[in-house]
């Protein structure tokens, strides 16, 4: 597999002249791509003047550009690596190498994107690189791929030479649906980072005439502007990478809640619906196996990766929901086998202008079957204020499940023991505690009886 680390090269010459400027010029093409100019460029040549600069490849036969620059009779040299709004951008690797054969100084930006040496004479000429290739995934999610799709079916072009530099996330020279396949790998953790591009692209500014503008904006200042793989609506954040970004809003994710019996096979069915336009996830299972997963229409097996304990889940535009086939390794409550987690992908949903949104699992009962061989159940008194007694009569021994719902089917309390067969007492009045309409659904093997019950003030 072929592997790059974009590196953004400057030769520098430290001499005697008053100002800092370019003397290799750059010039942009139709398709807003970066070149050097053969006018002014002893790099360039005919077998090199469509390579697609910024070091889309170190060899020899494709150059980099090589910006010559000239500072002031001063051997101090600062460099600024900030975003496109101006953020700075932290731990970028600047590489210097003199020309007569000495071994490269090593530098990184500060939390601020800054960095300034000292380490050459008046008159030095050096080569200098800024590189950043970590944290692959900050700033990219599933809204970019949004962005994107509406890029490719004319909707919403992207804008600028930038944002589509961002969204070449297979370093093709071209934005396709091939960009946004590689990219929901990187985001289902399927990639570690880009197989074909770095993480950052560390570009020279342009100017508005299509010429590479002065780099320095003093005498002894180098500004290199950050381009985030992947991420075209600019979320990234260059100074704490690792950071999640805050939601609004929530978006339920509703699976029906019942008793699962070890050794079974089940389909469980995760539905939602809003006016997102993406949705991303992981979903952990807990002793229950994977055997299938069962996408929506409008989803396919490439929106999935499985992890073991754990499935990942990236969708634009948003689907209504999604399936798992399972065996069930151990017996339990469906509720306590499933929860949403950051770990591999974080878990949000986009709306149509990029806010992110959190998730949650909420759970609705499923009804109770129907089954001639019901046990019978009675909670005296009902309506009651201070004590409930749940009487059942058990037919055979084994677990029961007992689970009791509210009005509007949020779960406040479940409890799984095993009874012997015959009459059981148990109180409840510590397992409800606000006054309401309830249901209690008892539940053993494939029988379920439920009883309607209120409590009073």
């Amino acid at each position: 597999m072929k592997r790059y680390l974009q590196t953004t090269f400057l030769l520098l010459y430290f001499g005697m002249a008053s100002h800092a400027q370019i003397l290799t010029g750059l010039y942009f093409d139709s398709a807003g791509f970066v070149h050097e100019n053969p006018a002014t460029s002893p790099y360039c040549n005919a077998q090199n003047l469509t390579t697609l600069s910024i070091n889309y490849s170190n060899s020899v036969a494709q150059r980099p550009v090589y910006p010559h620059l000239t500072t002031a009779n001063d051997s101090s040299l600062c460099y600024i690596a900030q975003t496109l709004l101006g953020q700075g951008i932290a731990d970028v690797d600047i590489t210097h190498t003199l020309l007569n054969g000495s071994l490269p100084f090593l530098h990184q930006t500060n939390a601020d994107g800054a960095v300034c040496t000292n380490d050459f004479a008046i008159g030095s000429t050096v080569l200098s690189s800024a590189t950043l290739n970590t944290y692959p995934k900050n700033g990219v999610n599933a809204y970019d791929h949004y962005v994107i799709a509406r890029h490719i079916l004319g909707i919403a072009p992207l804008v600028g030479f930038h944002q589509k530099l961002a969204a070449d996330a297979n370093r093709s020279g071209s934005v396709t649906t091939f960009d946004i396949v590689e990219s929901r790998k990187l985001v289902l953790g399927i990639y570690n980072e880009f197989p074909d591009n770095s993480s950052w692209r560390m570009l020279l500014p342009n100017s508005g005439s299509g010429l590479s503008q002065t780099v320095l904006t003093g005498s002894d200042t180098v500004h290199f502007v950050g381009v985030k793989m992947g991420d075209v609506d600019y979320s990234a954040n260059p100074k704490f990478p690792d950071l999640l970004p805050l939601a609004t809003d929530t978006l339920d994710l509703l699976f029906d809640n019942e008793f699962l019996q070890a050794g079974t096979e089940k389909n469980i069915s995760l539905q939602w619906s809003g006016s997102e336009v993406g949705i991303q996830f992981t979903l952990n299972h807990h002793d229950l196996e994977v055997l299938e997963v069962l996408p929506s229409a409008d989803m396919t097996i490439g929106n999935f990766a499985l992890w073991g304990n754990s499935t990942t889940v990236c969708s634009t535009p948003l689907s209504n929901g999604m399936g798992l086939k399972v065996k069930v390794l151990q017996s339990g409550w469906l509720s306590d086998k499933l929860s949403l987690s950051h770990n591999i992908t974080p878990s949000f949903a986009y709306t149509p202008d990029g806010t992110p949104i959190g998730l949650r699992l909420a759970s609705v009962v499923a009804a109770p079957e129907v089954n001639d061989n019901h046990f019978q159940a009675t909670i005296a008194p009902n309506p009651w204020r201070n004590d409930a007694i749940l009487s059942f009569n058990l037919l055979q021994s084994g677990p029961l499940a007992v689970t009791i719902v509210d009005q509007w089917g949020r779960v406040v309390h479940q409890s799984v023991e095993a009874y012997s067969a015959g009459l059981h007492k148990i109180n409840l009045a510590n397992s409800v505690q606000a006054a309401g309409f309830y249901t209690c659904h008892l539940a053993q093997n494939n029988t379920i009886t439920s009883i309607k019950m209120i409590k009073i003030d």
